[in-house]
């Protein structure tokens, strides 16, 4: 049992409940989407499944901003507005593969670097942001 996901799913699922806007952003494979306690929340109807590559975002190899990952995100929300975060691959370039997984103590072999482009779009999809520049 993953005890870190499952206390942060009932928090997710508390906050759910009493009406607030939840966020679980994670890669497409995730063995958090098959919790008993997520398939419940997502199956209740009010979420969303926005997917997501990480590409589209500007995820690059670390130090070598000309080497795109693509890295598949889903991104499970229950608030309407971040719908439209959803990008797939724009084409136009080639993948380099990240290798490796984190685990506690370690961490991949090869590492990719994020741009601004995604939080600044989370950020923009609540109309936080007006002009904002990164």
């Amino acid at each position: 049992e993953n005890v870190l996901g499952e206390a942060a799913l009932r928090i997710c699922e508390a906050v759910d409940h009493a009406g607030g806007e939840v966020v679980i952003c994670q890669p497409a494979k995730s063995l958090l989407y098959g919790f008993p306690r997520f398939v419940r929340m997502r199956d209740s109807g009010r979420w969303h499944k926005v997917h997501v590559d990480m590409c589209a975002y500007g995820l690059t190899l670390l130090g070598d901003p000309s080497a795109a990952i693509k890295k598949e995100m889903v991104i499970w929300t229950n608030c309407e507005r971040l719908k439209g975060l959803g990008k797939r691959c724009p084409g136009g370039h080639t993948h380099t593969h990240a290798q490796g997984r984190v685990h506690s103590g370690g961490g991949s072999r090869t590492r990719g670097e994020l741009t601004t482009g995604l939080p600044q779009a989370f950020l923009e999809s609540y109309g936080a942001l007006s002009g904002w520049e990164g």
